[in-house]
């Protein structure tokens, strides 16, 4: 950190409400995850993460209560695979870089709710965005589904357990491709 030199006519409160401005922005810099750490359940319950702008890996979480959070310009590219007894992942840009599929794979212990997700499949014939296992279960609240694909045997949610188990609450899915074994509670917007 570079301090400013002082300027005419700044009082001492003005320059103290800068240093502090400055210390606070230096740990809000610390808070987040930043795309060259992979990221690590270090706790045995209640990991969160707040994903930085840029390209994220993969990852497997299996702790409870495991939260993360996305910013606009953080994206995923790797696989995630979770089986957390309880997760929420917010506002996270899935990309399927490099041909990644499933982009996310819930095991059969995972329950995970999904807030203001966006999924970006792959446009292989096969490409899916989530897998879920049967016994997992997700919630899906304002997640989108892109790009536009045509035809092809993959699914946006593919779930091999109950359509109970899979809820989208609402949402957009413009790929074209039905889920499957899913319970859509509204209509999701499509193109």
């Amino acid at each position: 950190m570079v301090d400013e030199l002082r300027e005419r006519g700044e009082d001492r409160a003005g320059l103290v409400n800068r240093f502090s401005r400055d210390y606070e922005s230096g740990l809000l810099f610390k808070t987040f995850d930043w795309p060259d750490v992979p990221l690590s359940e270090v706790k045995l319950t209640g990991n969160s993460f707040n994903l930085a702008p840029g390209d994220h890996p993969g990852g497997y979480f299996e702790k409870n209560n495991l939260f993360v959070a996305g910013v606009p310009g953080s994206r995923v590219v790797g696989k995630w695979s979770i089986d957390s007894s309880f997760a929420k992942i917010s506002g996270v840009h899935f990309f399927a870089d490099r041909g990644v599929v499933p982009l996310v794979e819930l095991g059969p212990t995972a329950r995970v709710l999904f807030v203001d997700c966006v999924f970006e499949m792959s446009p292989a014939a096969d490409s899916t965005a989530v897998t879920i296992a049967s016994g997992g279960k997700a919630f899906f609240s304002g997640c989108s589904f892109i790009p536009e694909l045509s035809g092809g045997t993959g699914n946006p949610i593919d779930n091999s357990g109950l359509a109970a188990n899979a809820v989208v609450i609402w949402g957009a899915n413009f790929t074209g491709r039905a889920h499957n074994s899913v319970t859509v509670v509204t209509t999701e917007m499509t193109p």
